[in-house]
């Protein structure tokens, strides 16, 4: 239900937008749109035909495998690519679907005026039927999913591959100060985006259809709630260890301070003592007779 309120409210928003236009002004936005959906449609086929091109290097039956690696390699580099997969996924586009196919999807707008992006057939190849990947295709321009989105809506379905470790390694920064501001902005990233999901957690998952409640949606929550666990854990020892290591770096700040403060005191002792220092003995007699020179006058 909320979805639907904030699509209708982006084409409101986007109809008043043009009826506020000057009559010129809607002449140029709806020339403009028709190009951009065009250069749209034409980036996207020649995505499509690059990849029916490069098939006919995995086709080529006088190749072996060690071979065709090694000459996508060499096209990756004479093509600027630096992402192999870019490569890959040219090829599995252009074999999963018809050209005209894609041509008639892309002529379609999503219920915002957006159309599909190449990213989404990347998404979608990896269906394997062909009624699952048309009702996706209507869900997805029903509630304007982003590529990321349809992604993310795969995985939790598991129709896509998902990566149920952490993924490799973080690379760390190489100094405490960079190490510090990382943690920073993950933490202040994580509770951003928590703190955003606070209102569809209380409401659109308390009304999922009953439908949409599956055996698959049980185990994500569960996973998901695993994961939260293990990372509430990591979250208090990364507290506790920051914690001590703020105890000891106020400790040496201390240290520090402790030796400019007796540096200082004693300067100001000696600056004390020159001042009240009387005049050598030497110089008395000649002030006494200065004294009875200026009487005898």
């Amino acid at each position: 239900m909320n979805e639907l309120i904030s699509l209708s409210n982006q084409k409101e928003n986007k109809e008043g937008i043009f009826l506020d236009m000057e009559k010129i002004t809607q002449g140029i936005a709806v020339e403009g749109a028709k190009k951009m959906q065009t250069g749209f449609q034409v980036t996207l086929l020649i995505q499509y035909d690059l990849g029916t091109i490069i098939n006919e290097l995995f086709n080529a039956e006088d190749i072996d495998e060690a071979q065709r690696k090694r000459e996508i390699k060499k096209l990756a580099a004479y093509w600027n690519l630096s992402n192999l997969n870019i490569i890959y996924d040219l090829v599995n586009v252009s074999t999963a679907f018809t050209r005209e196919f894609i041509k008639a999807q892309v002529e379609e707008q999503m219920t915002n005026g957006n159309f599909l992006s190449w990213n989404h057939f990347k998404e979608l190849q990896k269906i394997g039927s062909e009624k699952r990947q048309l009702t996706l295709l209507k869900q997805i321009r029903r509630n304007c999913w982003s590529a990321n989105e349809l992604s993310l809506e795969l995985q939790g379905n598991r129709e896509a591959e998902v990566k149920r470790t952490g993924g490799r390694k973080p690379k760390l920064p190489k100094t405490p100060v960079a190490m510090l501001q990382k943690i920073y902005a993950s933490v202040q990233q994580t509770d951003n985006y928590l703190e955003a999901m606070s209102e569809p957690l209380a409401g659109m998952f308390l009304e999922i259809a009953p439908n949409d409640v599956t055996e698959q949606f049980v185990w994500n929550i569960e996973n998901t709630l695993t994961r939260i666990t293990k990372a509430r854990n990591q979250l208090s020892n990364t507290f506790d260890e920051l914690s001590t290591v703020l105890t000891r770096s106020k400790e040496v700040l201390s240290k520090q301070a402790k030796p400019a403060v007796t540096a200082s005191a004693a300067k100001k002792a000696v600056t004390v003592t020159q001042v009240v220092t009387p005049p050598p003995a030497a110089a008395l007699p000649t002030a006494r007779k200065q004294l009875k020179n200026r009487s005898s006058r």
